[in-house]
């Protein structure tokens, strides 16, 4: 398959191929190899790596220095940890704790010190961390990168058949989250079952009517041979246009009717803009939906 956000870029290769296993629910099991997301598995760890070891030298920067509060091995141990499992690398860095004991020397008593000054010899505990990437398991781990399983009921369909289905589901998601923002379907507080199912059903034929405008707008730019339109703000190019992108276009369109008593002196009809003509003119609706003035 193409790359999905470079088309110039390395093709994305898929190996798929059945488990001999089944599911707990009895369902047909697939493992899918992508390439591209081996690399985006390999640069995810690697980063991880390097800001979990970079955690570490911040601890060690704090372990060496003049007024160190660490007393305690564990309470060093249990710092390092904590750092490895706030950026994730927990499982690819591996440390030790190394305890060093320093003498300390301080005047017996207070005063200028002198040649017959006694002295107190104190011994301070300092710790010392040492870290290295965890060989094992980053071994182990590369040999899955890239990989996903699939779970599916289709037993008829090929393992590139179930693959193209599954890449197709964003577009079914798609609507899922048009219902939710776009027409900002919300909880409701119906107690008839039948009244919440014929609220919902309105709102699915408004997504039918959704998928239907972009279709026949999609179609009608590849007709037109018209790339992208500049339907984003700063008119930016839009290829791929949603109904509700179309509709915002004309939302500031407006008529006003001159009364003079119940008598209309003047219609004043909207002025649709280059690109408002455009689309209604891709989309096959005429100039007199909107009584245009010429």
């Amino acid at each position: 398959m193409p790359h999905p956000r470079r088309p110039d870029g390395p093709p994305d290769i898929y190996r798929v191929t059945d488990s001999p296993i089944r599911s707990a629910e009895g369902y047909r099991i697939l493992w899918v190899y992508s390439s591209l997301k081996a690399e985006q598995d390999q640069s995810a760890r690697q980063g991880r790596i390097e800001k979990g070891i970079l955690a570490l030298e911040a601890l060690e920067t704090r372990l060496r220095a003049p007024r160190c509060r660490f007393r305690a091995r564990a309470r060093v141990a249990e710092c390092a940890a904590a750092a490895l499992t706030a950026t994730d690398a927990q499982r690819w860095v591996a440390f030790t704790v190394e305890e060093l004991r320093e003498d300390q020397f301080r005047q017996a008593r207070r005063g200028r010190p002198g040649p017959h000054t006694p002295y107190v010899r104190r011994e301070r505990r300092r710790f010392r961390l040492h870290w290295q990437p965890d060989a094992d398991h980053i071994d182990y781990d590369a040999h899955t990168d890239g990989m996903f399983p699939l779970i599916s009921n289709g037993e008829k369909l090929s393992g590139a058949e179930l693959l193209v289905k599954y890449k197709y589901q964003p577009q079914l998601e798609k609507r899922h989250e048009q219902l939710k923002t776009v027409h900002a379907v919300a909880p409701v507080l119906l107690k008839s079952v039948a009244r919440i199912e014929a609220l919902l059903f309105v709102y699915f034929l408004a997504l039918l009517l959704d998928a239907l405008i972009e279709r026949e707008m999609r179609r009608a730019m590849q007709a037109a041979r018209i790339h992208s339109l500049p339907l984003y703000p700063e008119t930016r190019l839009c290829r791929a246009p949603t109904t509700d992108r179309l509709l915002d276009l004309f939302h500031d369109l407006q008529r006003h009717d001159l009364y003079a008593g119940p008598r209309c002196m003047q219609v004043f009809h909207p002025q649709l803009s280059n690109l408002q003509m455009q689309i209604l003119n891709l989309l096959g609706v005429p100039d007199s939906a909107y009584n245009v003035s010429r």
